[in-house]
């Protein structure tokens, strides 16, 4: 009896450190050649930000211009994005309950920034087909007035609005129901 209830212990354990490294995997690899500073899901907690322009405003999370954009401040004194930036959204990850720092969100609104070689300035089939051919569900995104298009798989999600942004998302949930 004690030998099958550590054989079932053993088994678990394994099942266990399997489909842990299955979700790992399953989240897009950084791209070669990028310039982005960080990817989607990375631990950022011993990250210095003091070098960064934070764009103020969330509840939750904090955000970040990537290093050599500098946000604007207009003649009211509120805070603007620039013209052509890349931002970077940290919140906790996989749940708001769990904590920690994490890149959950990307926004890239420079034509020379490229992600899996699309850039902003790159066409919605372009997208299409790229993101396709790496196993995304590509939809229409929902209520978009620029017919912005979205691919998703394993809980993130690539939105493109030619000529505007790319947004990478990481799906966050929240079992605890935090209101922010």
């Amino acid at each position: 009896m004690k030998r099958i209830a550590i054989l079932l212990l053993v088994i678990s354990c394994i099942v266990v450190l399997v489909s842990c490294k299955n979700d790992e995997q399953s989240l897009p690899p950084k791209p070669e050649g990028t310039v982005l500073e960080f990817w989607i899901t990375e631990n950022v907690e011993n990250v210095d930000f003091a070098d960064y322009d934070e764009i103020y405003g969330w509840m939750g999370a904090r955000e970040y211009l990537g290093k050599g954009y500098k946000s604007l401040i207009d003649e009211n004194g509120e805070q603007h994005y620039p013209n052509e930036y890349v931002s970077y959204i940290i919140s906790a990850y996989p749940d708001y309950a769990d904590g920690g720092s994490y890149i959950t969100g990307i926004t890239i609104a420079d034509p020379n920034v490229e992600v899996y070689g699309v850039s902003i300035d790159s066409s919605l089939e372009d997208f299409d087909q790229i993101f396709s051919e790496m196993g995304y569900e590509i939809s229409v995104a929902a209520g978009s007035a620029e017919n912005a298009h979205r691919a998703q798989k394993d809980g993130i999600v690539f939105v493109f609005s030619h000529r505007r942004s790319i947004t990478i998302r990481a799906q966050v949930s929240n079992r605890e129901g935090i209101q922010f």
